[in-house]
């Protein structure tokens, strides 16, 4: 699967039970559409709760409110909450990140001039693939 949305907060690196070291972090995919009845558009998001376990050097470079393309396989953690209610969401095992943008404008954010900016994209899918 395939998305595209902004990240909600800054990538953080988390480590398993067993040692294993992943990267984490939540997509935002907002879906718009008009409503028939009421002729004004709906805006809802959807939280994709993300895991990149390829190289966790990426982390500085996830930050708040980047948009990303990530693609992976996704699944659902199911749980009880401490009032025995069973709660669900929507996770994905990321294979690739490609960063968009890293401001909230949509240009990327570096030292360079916003006409060398406006197609900027890092695809990232190990550590031997960052761009620096």
């Amino acid at each position: 699967m395939e998305i595209i949305g902004r990240l909600t907060a800054q990538a953080t690196v988390k480590t398993t039970n067993s040692g294993k070291e992943f990267v984490s972090f939540t997509v935002a995919v907002n879906e718009g559409y008009k409503d028939k009845k009421t002729n004004e558009w709906v805006n809802n998001a959807n939280f994709f709760q993300c895991a990149f376990w390829r190289s966790t050097g990426v982390t500085e470079l996830l930050t708040k409110a980047a948009i990303v393309h990530v693609s992976g396989r996704v699944g659902v953690n199911v749980w009880n909450n401490s009032e025995g209610v069973a709660q669900g969401r929507l996770t994905m095992n990321v294979n690739q990140i490609d960063i968009i943008s890293t401001d909230k404008k949509g240009g990327a954010k570096n030292n360079t001039t916003k006409k060398e900016n406006t197609n900027t994209a890092a695809t990232v899918t190990s550590a031997d693939d960052l761009p620096f």
